[in-house]
């Protein structure tokens, strides 16, 4: 495509650029913001991240073959190759990545659904209830890409794609005749312009809870970049009964409401949702899905349907069964989500022995609050690593633990696989179920930065020769 054309509809794009006009016509082949990643006659994103900055690359990167790059810094460059200093990097990758793939939003129905918690399970309620009405439709989730019958991975630790990866994706939507595209949208992905430059027809947000306090700072820099999805959107859905509804229908007053409560449920839907999706979370989760497929003219005899033709979200309450105990795995991670599912749990079981840790290098202020959500719900609690990252296992440990009080057994065993052989081992006779949280669907453990192979449902299986 000409360098020209990807350039169309980039924002306070600058005309002034190093080099001939006529180098704007040349055939860029290809779009790279890694400087590992460079190809002849590529054009080079200049972004700067939080470690490092690519502007101070670009000698780098001409010297591999890049014939232009876009930035937005003031540089003094004396290259015979344009650069073209933007207001917004990401922004402009955004817009540069959607035209090299020839904007396959603009062919589809966009979903967005975001939210602390439930995210996924309500973009897979309603992938599935869409699907059983015969539309042709796909999901980006943190669990990767299903696109008709077509799964894609999307690596380790994704779930709102970067630019390139998520039009790539879109662009294979459309290929495969998809009509609709359910996107899981992160805080992250719209503080970072990921999602720049696309229209949504329906937006959702399930609920604002704290979490991400590392990146944003303050709960209402979170609260208000979640709601920019809402900027974009047709249609905007959000939940009545999270605390955040009062501010998001003052920003929005057009708010389509939902609640927990789920009187459009037929009985069997109700036993399905009981057996697979219990709790009052996973009805907000349900009604989320149910007012997305409602605005785009869904019956709810047909969202019974489609509800009760999902059996699993992988890695979100995923029993396995035991005799008569139970091991249950759970993506749950923040303190909301974590005390959701002990109340829940805690209605069915009288005892729990838990398995937890929180992730290295993200929201340590919420730690000492997991922890007191614990203390207040299990009989045992072992406390162990996830995704320590950079950081010392111990050390977070030591933080969670200081929020534990009562008369919870507490268990220090930093190796997650030893922790869990010990909670389904040792500790299952003394508890009527073995909760294991915070990596659910996960396949990998990032420890000092390298990510290793990993699945807490395979260690459960293993130490129960399943």
């Amino acid at each position: 495509m000409k360098l020209k054309y990807l350039l169309d509809g980039v924002s306070e794009l600058h005309e002034s650029f190093f080099g001939k006009e006529r180098l704007l016509q040349q055939d860029i082949s290809a779009i790279c913001t890694d400087t590992r990643n460079i190809k002849n006659n590529s054009l080079f994103v200049a972004i700067a991240g939080l470690n490092f900055d690519a502007h101070n690359a670009i000698p780098e990167v001409l010297n591999k073959g890049a014939k232009a790059v876009v930035g937005d810094r003031d540089l003094n460059l004396d290259y015979k190759i344009p650069y073209i200093k933007v207001s917004n990097s990401r922004e402009a990758l955004s817009a540069v990545a959607a035209n090299f793939y020839g904007n396959p939003a603009k062919k589809l129905k966009m979903i967005g659904i975001t939210g602390t918690d439930g995210k996924t399970t309500t973009a897979n309620m309603t992938f599935s209830v869409l699907k059983s009405v015969g539309k042709k439709v796909g999901v980006i989730s943190t669990l990767g890409v299903k696109m008709c019958d077509r799964t894609l991975d999307t690596g380790f630790h994704v779930t709102n794609p970067e630019p390139l990866e998520l039009q790539s994706y879109l662009r294979k939507m459309v290929d495969e005749g998809c009509e609709y595209c359910v996107l899981e949208v992160t805080s992250h992905g719209i503080d970072q312009r990921r999602i720049g430059g696309i229209n949504f027809d329906v937006s959702v947000i399930t609920n604002v809870t704290r979490d991400h306090l590392d990146y944003h700072k303050t709960f209402k820099n979170y609260l208000f970049t979640k709601a920019k999805l809402f900027e974009n959107s047709k249609v905007k859905i959000a939940n009545e009964e999270c605390a955040s509804y009062k501010k998001l229908k003052e920003l929005f007053g057009d708010l389509i409401g939902f609640r927990a409560d789920a009187g459009w449920m037929e009985d069997a839907t109700a036993r399905h949702m009981e057996r697979f999706f219990p709790g009052r979370y996973n009805l907000a989760n349900a009604n989320a899905a149910r007012a997305v497929c409602r605005a785009l003219g869904v019956t709810d005899e047909q969202i019974n349907i489609g509800i009760k033709a999902l059996k699993k979200v992988t890695g979100r309450y995923d029993v396995i069964d035991v005799g008569a105990k139970q091991v249950i795995i759970d993506f749950a991670h923040t303190p909301n989500a974590l005390l959701s599912l002990l109340s829940e749990i805690r209605k069915k079981y009288e005892s729990i022995t838990l398995v937890f840790g929180c992730a290295g290098e993200r929201d340590a202020g919420k730690r000492p609050l997991m922890g007191k959500i614990a203390s207040k719900y299990c009989k045992n609690i072992i406390l162990t690593s996830e995704d320590p990252r950079s950081e010392d296992p111990l050390e977070i440990i030591r933080q969670i633990k200081g929020g534990i009080s009562g008369k919870a057994r507490v268990f220090e065993i930093s190796d997650r696989k030893e922790a869990i052989e010990f909670a389904v081992a040792k500790k299952l006779n003394e508890s009527d179920v073995v909760l294991v949280t915070g990596k659910g669907h996960e396949r990998s453990m990032n420890v000092g930065g390298v990510e290793y192979p990993w699945s807490d449902g395979g260690v459960v299986k293993s130490v129960l020769d399943l």
